[in-house]
């Protein structure tokens, strides 16, 4: 895969405006060409989520993860992954591809 996948806020927000869930989008770019697919790789996921769980009324924001690696996120240490919010709009969407945009290109060989 080349770089990374970019979509809408309104995909990630998913079915938040009727009580349901929001989106979680995965995404895997190749740090060189040619790479093997059990070689290390950029991984990204976005979706929207609280950023601060201690309470109910806790504001939306886009959370933006990353880490290089050959597991999956699941299967990943959790301190391995770097997390950073965003505002929850298509300004803060557009923040959060560029602040991965950015990460990516600086790791690619």
């Amino acid at each position: 895969m080349q770089g990374i996948t970019k979509l809408t806020y309104e995909y990630l927000r998913g079915a938040l405006e009727i009580g349901g869930k929001a989106n979680i989008w995965y995404g895997t770019a190749s740090l060189r060409e040619g790479a093997g697919a059990l070689e290390r790789s950029f991984h990204y996921r976005l979706t929207v989520e609280k950023a601060d769980a201690q309470g109910e009324n806790a504001e939306e924001k886009i959370a933006a993860e990353w880490y290089v690696g050959e597991l999956s996120y699941d299967m990943t240490d959790r301190e391995d992954i770097v997390k950073d919010f965003f505002d929850a709009s298509e300004d803060g969407a557009a923040q959060a591809y560029e602040w991965l945009d950015d990460i990516y290109n600086g790791l690619k060989s």
